[in-house]
């Protein structure tokens, strides 16, 4: 449970660090299938950078961290936290507006 409260939270800071905020909904996709969401409405990432925003020691262009500190550790360590539980993590880019959507999915 801490390893899965650690991981959310580390979603919401960085939607508040690198956008300023973030909206959280909970989705009941079928009987067996519930879905974490978080959106927020900040730059997006380059589809070039998208698949690897995961990888250990990653950062997206310094221009667009705002030199914001950081060791890019933080979504692998997420993701490993996620899969560990049973879920699976996906990261996209709104389609209907700027910003990123982050799907937990049990």
């Amino acid at each position: 449970r801490k390893a899965l409260k650690r991981a959310v939270q580390n979603i919401i800071d960085n939607s508040i660090k690198y956008a300023g905020g973030v909206k959280v909904a909970i989705l009941k996709l079928t009987d067996d299938a519930v879905c974490l969401r978080f959106i927020d409405e900040g730059p997006g990432v380059d589809s070039d950078a998208i698949n690897q925003l995961c990888d250990a020691f990653f950062r997206v262009d310094s221009s667009r961290s705002h030199n914001l500190p950081g060791a890019g550790l933080g979504l692998s360590i997420v993701k490993e936290i996620i899969e560990y539980s049973g879920a699976s993590l996906s990261i996209y880019n709104n389609p209907s507006k700027s910003g990123l959507v982050v799907d937990i999915r049990w």
